[in-house]
């Protein structure tokens, strides 16, 4: 009884660090990426320069990373010699494929392909938090898109 007690308290500690660890790199993607974001459209405003490299390899990289975390908080850190990875296609298709695109909205519409719906772009433009959220979904659907299977 005692063994199992200290054991079971040996896993909730490493429960607990592990959470605090996943908390602490949400922290520093989301204060990162909203800083480095704001700094440069910031300058831009200045500068009338826009990098639209920087505007989309940042918030994919930092958003998109915490959604990724958040993903793999979910995953089982066991693993077993006759198990598979396979991925889930219609996942990546119903939510991983639209948050691509709207996380791309930047290149969309530099590329002219918001041309016949300017409305569209306004409102993505104006809202920003969408493209953010896009990136989490985004991140976490590539993530959890891929599970283990056992092998026969």
């Amino acid at each position: 009884m005692f063994l199992f007690d200290r054991f079971h308290f040996q896993l909730r500690q490493r429960n607990f660090v592990t959470s605090l660890v996943y908390l602490v790199l949400i922290v520093i993607l989301l204060v990162g990426g909203t800083t480095l974001l704001n700094n440069h459209l910031a300058e831009a405003k200045h500068t009338l320069e826009y990098n639209f490299v920087y505007i989309i390899v940042n918030p994919i990289g930092c958003f998109g990373g915490i959604g990724a975390l958040l993903g793999l908080s979910l995953l089982n850190g066991s693993s077993r010699d006759k198990e598979t990875r396979k991925i889930d296609t219609s996942r990546l298709l119903l939510l991983g494929l639209p948050a691509f695109i709207i996380s791309l909205a930047h290149v969309w519409g530099y590329l002219g392909l918001f041309h016949n719906l300017p409305e569209v772009y306004t409102y993505l433009l104006q809202n920003d938090h969408i493209i953010i959220i896009a990136n989490i979904i985004l991140g976490h659907t590539l993530v959890s898109s891929i599970y283990r299977t056992q092998a026969h």
